[in-house]
């Protein structure tokens, strides 16, 4: 009988203490991410030039942000050190020195160095290379200190400079042979050796020799560490249509480009939809050389007061995107005017305008009617009629002309052949206005499409181009857009949302602050799948 309590004793003790320890360890035990997992990215078009030199398209532009790193690289923060191990900038903001990490390597074992570096700009900058990125370079020397420190020299400063260094650098021991003639034609172009947090490690070809597939493994040497994601596997289609059947039908987990009308309510409620603002601005812009209605103060503001912004994105984005009365992304319209066709009305009428007995408003010298030019992108064309149909509403006889990008680029913008422009601007992280707003910009090649001159807005966006001074940079800014919104040189409008679908396994998905849609992958070395159980002492 002892020695049958000695061993329930001894039973008891034991599960005791096996429960005891759990509970230990389950107390002391966190969440952390394990590495493994696929992920399915599908993508309109095809590379050809997956290499940050020329790289053109969207599919072209998503890969080479995979496969390749830059010195710096965007982050939720801000830009932050990548291949760099630390940056300075002299205090007259021309001279800026980067010492490489030396643990960056590319996808081959190969160390980066200062000749990497150097060989990338000489290629952006060679003419018969003819790099989309060449006018960002303009001026700029690029001097080698030694194998790890290399330096870039201004004439003078710029402040958006900053912004070109997150470029993805090529390996100079792999393009060497090449000479400027070959650099489009080499295969490097589609099978790429970067640096950057995935390598390729299988292509697959249609007969023709045209990539359909791409899988991405994650690069177990790269600079931040291995990416937690396993395998990117990139698979290509030719319009917006096929990539949302290719979601429906599973074979992708993940998308961008799929424009807002063709996401019905039940795709927004059923697809993982992550968003962020992007920045750059939609507005109708004024040419008020072409119809003298414009150089009326009372007529743009009426114009501009009679558009509910709320209802052009509900309308036409499905709700993706945000008002603005700015010409900036940051210039966010806060509150609605209420009644706003009879406000504007009130406008003009208070500036001696009546309507004739057609209801367009004119007076002794002028009749309000106008065209309205702008591309026969789907969401532009409608925002052009809902627009247009606001305007009548209000009095104002408006016609709606549409181009083709090509011909709306070479044969209405360059030349400044319209009345009023509905276009967007890409205004970019750095917030740098000078191109479109600076009076330099009038004329072709310039992207002053409003033809807006106004000489202190063009010193103070001199000034926030030069100055290294954070708070005179912020305070121009800032007085540049209460200037411009007073001036009311256009109808500002939206600044619309970026799509991504994603899948619900995709776990630490952040956007940062993005100016293209390829930088949606910016943090993707730290997004994860799949989890492990660890002591907290080894979670770090």
């Amino acid at each position: 009988m002892e020695r049958v309590l000695l061993i329930l004793l001894g039973i008891l003790i034991t599960i005791t203490t096996i429960v005891m320890l759990w509970r230990i360890n389950e107390r002391f035990l966190v969440t952390v991410p394990a590495h493994g997992g696929v992920l399915t990215e599908g993508i309109i078009g095809t590379p050809r030039f997956i290499n940050p030199v020329l790289a053109l398209t969207e599919a072209d532009k998503d890969l080479t942000s995979l496969i390749y790193s830059g010195l710096l690289k965007i982050t939720p923060e801000g830009l932050e050190p990548d291949l760099a191990e630390r940056f300075t900038i002299s205090e007259d903001g021309t001279l800026y020195t980067f010492y490489i990490r030396d643990d960056a390597v590319f996808h081959d074992g190969e160390k980066v160095t200062s000749e990497d570096v150097l060989y990338t700009i000489e290629m952006i900058n060679d003419p018969l290379v003819k790099s989309p990125r060449e006018s960002s370079w303009n001026d700029v020397l690029v001097s080698i200190v030694d194998e790890k420190t290399v330096q870039f020299i201004l004439n003078e400063p710029f402040t958006p400079f900053i912004e070109n260094l997150t470029i993805g650098i090529l390996p100079e021991h792999v393009w060497n042979d090449l000479s400027p003639e070959q650099f489009s034609l080499s295969r490097n172009n589609i099978e790429p050796v970067g640096s950057g947090p995935y390598k390729i490690s299988i292509i697959r070809e249609d007969k023709s020799g045209i990539p359909t597939e791409y899988t991405l493994s994650s690069f177990k040497d790269h600079v931040s560490g291995e990416p937690f994601i396993s395998e990117i596997i990139t698979k290509f289609y030719t319009s917006e249509e096929k990539l949302l059947e290719a979601k429906e039908k599973q074979e992708i987990d993940s998308a961008h480009g799929i424009s807002p009308a063709l996401l019905s309510k039940e795709d927004t409620e059923k697809l993982r939809i992550e968003t962020v603002t992007l920045p750059r601005i939609f507005g109708v812009f004024f040419n008020q050389g072409k119809n003298s209605i414009f150089t009326n103060d009372e007529v743009r503001e009426a114009l501009s007061v009679a558009i509910d912004r709320q209802v052009l994105i509900e309308r036409i984005l499905q709700g993706f995107g945000v008002p603005l009365n700015g010409p900036t992304p940051d210039d966010i319209e806060i509150e609605r005017t209420e009644n706003s066709i009879a406000k504007a009305q009130e406008i003009l009428e208070e500036n001696e305008w009546e309507q004739n007995e057609d209801g367009i408003y004119e007076n002794e010298d002028e009749i309000l009617r106008f065209t309205l030019t702008t591309t026969d992108i789907p969401e532009l064309k409608q925002a052009a009629e809902l627009m247009r149909d606001t305007w009548r509403l209000v009095g104002i006889e408006v016609e709606v002309e549409i181009f083709d990008p090509t011909a709306l680029n070479q044969n209405v913008i360059r030349p400044r052949e319209y009345e009023a422009l509905l276009f967007g601007e890409v205004i970019g992280r750095s917030r740098d206005l000078y191109p479109f707003w600076h009076s330099s910009g009038r004329n072709d090649p310039g992207l002053n499409i409003a033809l807006y001159t106004n000489s202190k807005v063009d010193k103070l966006l001199e000034t926030m181009r030069t100055t290294t001074n954070g708070e005179e940079w912020l305070t121009s800014y800032n007085d540049i857009r209460e200037e411009i919104i007073l001036d009311v040189p256009a109808v500002f409008l939206y600044a619309p949302h970026l799509i991504y679908i994603l899948p619900e396994k995709i776990e630490n998905f952040s956007f940062p602050d993005i100016s293209l849609a390829s930088e949606r992958f910016a943090t993707i070395s730290t997004w994860y799948i799949h989890t492990q159980r660890v002591w907290g002492i080894f979670a770090d």
